[in-house]
């Protein structure tokens, strides 16, 4: 029972201590009748951020599709310590992703010591625009609670600029325009040379190439 072991991880475990937490999918959990890529939700999760100490949380083989923006941001503010966050791109499930270009610039405003990040998020939806300020750009979507991020280096762009990510890991994202999505990675992680995407299917797999080319060649 995945939802009782989130329940029960606080109970055992050190809250104030805990660096690393990695939960994977068991060869058990698979051979399990109609077995598949278990889907997070931010009810699901919140036992997990009593754990405020994280360093690196692992939660790539769970199907993240269904976060929103919301939770993600609400994440990123309990693990601001965050250096290595994966959740989701090994999902087999390959459920569009709720997420946007939103999750991504939350998660490198507040958790400004990343270093490894693998996400999922629907690229196909515009990034709100540059250089908003943080009242115009913010929780939901709607304007508000929104801070310009550290993020290692002088806030670009969207008000963070993340020195530390040189290459980032999306799964199954889904992307139209290369170059949109090129120019806005590149502002807010100006490091980032190389993308791990999935496999199929080929089409995405060639925009997400170019992607990389062009952040290769900035």
């Amino acid at each position: 029972d995945i939802e009782a072991l989130f329940r029960i991880l606080p109970l055992h475990l050190d809250k104030s201590r805990l660096r690393s937490l990695t939960i994977e999918l068991t060869s058990s959990y698979w051979t399990a009748l109609a077995s598949e890529t278990f889907p997070l939700a931010l009810p699901l999760i919140t036992p997990l951020l009593s754990f405020h100490a994280l360093r690196e949380l692992d939660l790539d083989l769970f199907s993240a599709s269904g976060l929103d923006d919301n939770a993600y941001e609400r994440l990123a503010k309990v693990w601001t310590g965050l250096k290595c966050l994966k959740v989701g791109t090994g999902d087999v499930l390959r459920l569009r992703p709720v997420a946007s270009f939103k999750a991504v610039i939350s998660l490198l405003t507040y958790c400004t010591s990343l270093e490894v990040l693998h996400v999922v998020f629907d690229g196909e939806i515009p990034p709100p625009p540059p250089h908003m300020s943080a009242s115009q750009v913010g929780e939901g979507g709607d304007g508000r609670g929104w801070r310009q991020g550290r993020g290692g280096g002088k806030g670009e762009g969207w008000g963070v600029c993340n020195k530390l990510i040189t290459e980032l890991h999306v799964g199954h994202s889904p992307i139209v325009d290369a170059g949109v999505v090129a120019s806005c990675l590149g502002s807010l992680m100006p490091r980032l040379k190389q993308i791990g995407c999935a496999k199929y299917p080929l089409e995405e797999v060639e925009r997400w190439r170019k992607v990389q080319t062009l952040l290769a060649g900035s």
